[in-house]
C-alpha cells in the first residue's frame, strides 16, 4: 500500500505559526488525496527557494464548508510518530514499519 505523505510548499510566516502550534490549519485547493490521517511534509519556501526548513503535521479533519469551489480546510497537529492515537498508530503501521 502507498503511503500517504504530501509534500507541501508553504511561506515562511504561516511555517513558523505551525511550527510555533499557533496554526492548526491549511487552506489548500483540493488537488491531492487528502484524507484524515495524512501526513504533510511542510517545506518551507520563500517564494523563490526552499528554505531547508521541514514540518510534518497530521490531518485531523477536513471540511470545505464554506470555501471557494475546490478548495478545503485541513484540520491539522503536529506529527509525531511516538505520539499518536491508537487508530494513527494502526495508519502509520500500515505505511512505515
Amino acid at each position: 500500500m502507498k503511503s500517504n505523505v504530501i509534500s507541501l510548499k508553504i511561506l515562511p510566516e504561516y511555517f513558523q505559526a505551525q511550527v510555533e502550534g499557533k496554526k492548526n490549519f491549511e487552506i489548500r485547493k483540493n488537488d491531492r488525496e487528502y484524507k484524515v490521517g495524512s501526513v504533510l511534509s511542510l517545506r518551507e519556501f520563500d517564494g523563490t527557494k526552499y528554505t531547508g526548513r521541514r514540518a510534518k503535521v497530521i490531518v485531523t479533519f477536513i471540511t470545505d464548508y464554506g470555501q471557494r469551489d475546490g478548495y478545503v480546510v485541513l484540520g491539522t497537529r503536529p506529527f509525531d510518530k511516538h505520539k499518536v492515537t491508537w487508530e494513527e498508530k494502526r495508519w502509520y503501521r500500515q505505511y512505515f514499519d
